[in-house]
């Protein structure tokens, strides 16, 4: 019985991140955005390969994992949020993302979160 319980939710987990990784990957290769260390002529924090930045996989991953563990388990659903906005956050931060590519990496997240689990 609890192998039937779970496995509609790991099988929602997988779809929802799967889509959504894929979704931004897609987003990315068409409109191939420059990177704002590359337009802005700044030294970003971390290393980084200048290939397109929009829109941010690593807020995007994060959230969707994040939104994927809240509909298991609010209470940590809502510290993985916080981590996920703390890495959206950090990314804009270190020079590799503009606001506007995180923001919609978290909007696709929100996307895919909804469609597979409401």
């Amino acid at each position: 019985m609890a192998a039937n319980f779970f496995r509609p939710t790991f099988d929602k987990i997988s779809f929802s991140t799967c889509f959504g990784i894929n979704d931004s990957n897609y987003i990315r290769k068409v409109i191939n955005r420059k990177r704002p260390f590359e337009v802005l002529e700044i030294e970003p924090i971390m290393i980084h390969d200048a290939d397109g930045s929009f829109p941010s996989k690593h807020a995007s991953s994060a959230m969707i994992i994040a939104l994927s563990v809240y509909w298991i388990n609010p209470i940590a659903g809502w510290v993985c949020i916080c981590l996920a906005l703390f890495t959206a956050i950090s990314r804009v931060l270190a020079g590799v993302h503009y606001p506007l590519d995180v923001l919609t990496g978290i909007f696709i997240s929100l996307l895919f979160s909804i469609l597979f689990f409401i």
